[in-house]
């Protein structure tokens, strides 16, 4: 996946031609150097943080009525076994999905990014992909942090799918995107141009626009990635059987459930201990 929200420049500003011709050659050198240190920094590997039916990982679904959810969705493209598939979405029309992820309350200045990979199982009455979409809340401190204009934010960022195409597709934004639209009081054009001590009360995911145009949407949503301070956290949802009873890990049993975070067990006894001490 490509990591959006650079924030980082390399150069070779500031060496003094003295020398032209060797100085010259040095200084591109090392300006070089100096990218390819660059690039190597932005292209650090985020970390992967299995999200399951019995760990979502400080994941919340914040609306109700949804439509039915599981975790039996399509392999990712990273090779996972499963995502999050939801719908399809039916009447009343103010049912919708919408998830939220732990990053709550963090400063507007130290956010990089945010991707996801969606794929529409089941188009709706309105073959559009602008039902899925997030929405960026935020706290400006222009007029003081948990001072806000519209009850629980000042503003409201909507970054909002664009492909139709079958398969998997990208939703991803940086701190330098254009939202549209916004909505409240105060709003900056972009995420980086709130003043300083602004935050991100928190972001939703959603799927559903509360429509009747919603009608019949099935959607599989995952590998959902969100950059702060160049620390990527790459959120992977899969349907492990997670051991919780060490009945689970007998006649076999222990083939086939996991830990919360995905990995597999060495044997039946390694399996009864994690599911006695979470260990």
């Amino acid at each position: 996946m490509t990591l959006l929200g650079t924030k980082m420049a390399g150069g070779n500003g500031g060496f003094i031609y003295v020398l032209k011709h060797r100085r010259a050659a040095f200084g591109a050198i090392l300006g070089l150097a100096v990218l390819a240190f660059s690039g190597s920094i932005l292209a650090a590997t985020p970390t992967r943080i299995v999200v399951t039916p019995t760990n979502l990982q400080g994941w919340s679904v914040t609306h109700a009525p949804a439509p039915a959810t599981d975790f039996n969705g399509p392999s990712d493209s990273d090779g996972g076994n499963g995502s999050l598939r939801t719908g399809p979405i039916m009447a009343p029309n103010g049912m919708k999905l919408e998830l939220e992820p732990p990053e709550k309350n963090m400063l507007t200045a130290d956010f990089d990014s945010l991707s996801l990979e969606y794929q529409i199982l089941a188009q709706a009455v309105s073959a559009t992909p602008n039902h899925i979409y997030v929405n960026v809340y935020v706290d400006s401190a222009a007029n003081s942090i948990g001072t806000f204009t519209n009850g629980f934010y000042d503003c409201r960022h909507a970054y909002i799918a664009t492909s139709n195409a079958a398969g998997w597709n990208s939703l991803s934004f940086n701190d330098a995107t254009l939202s549209s639209p916004t909505f409240g009081g105060g709003c900056q054009t972009s995420l980086s141009g709130y003043v300083a001590g602004s935050e991100i009360r928190f972001f939703r995911v959603n799927v559903g626009d509360t429509s009747a145009n919603d009608n019949n949407l099935e959607v599989a949503l995952d590998l959902v990635e969100i950059t702060f301070n160049g620390n990527g956290k790459l959120y992977d949802f899969e349907p492990y059987a997670v051991a919780d009873d060490k009945d689970d890990c007998k006649k076999s049993g222990w083939q086939s459930v996991f830990r919360d975070d995905g990995s597999a067990f060495k044997n039946q006894g390694d399996c009864i201990q994690y599911a006695n001490t979470g260990n």
